[in-house]
């Protein structure tokens, strides 16, 4: 994890995420697209776009973009390794 100053306030919504969400954030920040993080955990893309979802909601944010800008943030991924949203899918 990359060193950071996090806020009380996204600390404490770091902290809604169950296990399998904090697992799926990384992946999701670094431009992985639904069906490569599933392929990774060994989930199905659906799963993976319904944790996407339910991250968006529990941190507050609109799109993959902001999740990845949120990560970096709080040095969740290093910026050199977040690359943007996957143009693959929607969630």
């Amino acid at each position: 994890m990359v060193a950071s100053a996090r806020t009380t306030d996204e600390i404490k919504l770091i902290d809604r995420l169950n296990p399998r969400e904090k697992e799926i954030l990384p992946l999701v920040s670094i431009g992985l697209s639904n069906k490569e993080i599933g392929k990774r955990l060994f989930i199905s893309d659906k799963t993976v776009k319904n944790y996407v979802t339910s991250i968006r909601k529990k941190l507050q944010l609109d799109n993959r973009t902001q999740i990845a800008l949120f990560s970096i943030r709080n040095g969740i991924v290093d910026p050199r390794e977040a690359v943007g949203p996957s143009t693959q899918d929607s969630e």
